[in-house]
């Protein structure tokens, strides 16, 4: 999984023009019904925010591009879910695993049309909500309201942190190389102590004795000045 979205990332770097409809793509995915439990849409935004921090993409277009994927993933979920209805329990993947409808059916009635925005951020009924929505009849104009309200949350929430981390490392690099500059100049100057005490120490050295004598007399000429 690593290797493709490394894999996905590069392609972007070296298709900009097909940047803004990528995002678009998986952002809808993320959201779409199943598809998104297997859709790395974490992680690829992460990615997308390290590479708006590069210059290699521009903000504010990346997080429209985004929201309005993210609404067309939820909003065609929904209309699935309307459509089938209460079909939807007996189709696959859900007559295999009832127990997925179950999960959004309970989180639905827990949290009314809030749970529309809070699905965009937990993970196993992520993809389950919009459509359980359609199914139990929830309003279009109600649901888009919170569709739309939680693809503008979302969209920031999951592109940011990779942008601050992209920055991140950017400011490490150049604080790196300051820091860098700043050990070799302390290295220069150790040595030059280094080599001046050296120099010093054989300069004084024949010296030594007279230096010596001359302290030890002076500190004698003071006792004498005391006593007296």
């Amino acid at each position: 999984m690593e290797a493709l979205v490394t894999d996905l990332m590069n392609w972007v770097h070296a298709h900009p023009h097909w940047a803004n409809l990528f995002v678009l793509v998986v952002a809808a995915l993320e959201s779409f019904l199943v598809v998104g439990l297997f859709v790395p849409g974490t992680v690829v935004m992460f990615g997308i925010g390290a590479m708006i921090a590069a210059g290699s993409m521009e903000l504010v277009p990346t997080l429209i591009w985004a929201a309005v994927g993210a609404v067309l993933g939820d909003g065609t979920s929904y209309f699935i879910g309307r459509y089938y209805h209460q079909r939807l329990r007996v189709i696959w993947p859900f007559r295999k695993y009832p127990e997925m409808i179950v999960r959004g059916v309970d989180f639905f009635h827990q949290h009314g049309g809030k749970s529309i925005i809070l699905a965009r951020f937990v993970g196993p009924v992520r993809p389950l909500l919009p459509a359980v929505a359609g199914m139990l009849d929830m309003p279009p104009q109600r649901f888009f309201v919170f569709n739309i309200l939680s693809a503008l949350l979302w969209s920031p929430a999951y592109i940011l942190p990779g942008v601050l981390f992209g920055a991140s490392l950017g400011v490490a690099a150049e604080i790196a190389g300051r820091l860098a500059l700043l050990l070799v100049i302390l290295v220069v100057l150790l040595w030059f102590s280094w080599w001046l005490m050296r120099r010093l120490t054989r300069s004084l050295q024949p010296h030594a004795r007279a230096i010596q004598s001359h302290i030890l007399y002076g500190a004698r000429m003071r006792l004498q000045a005391a006593r007296q």
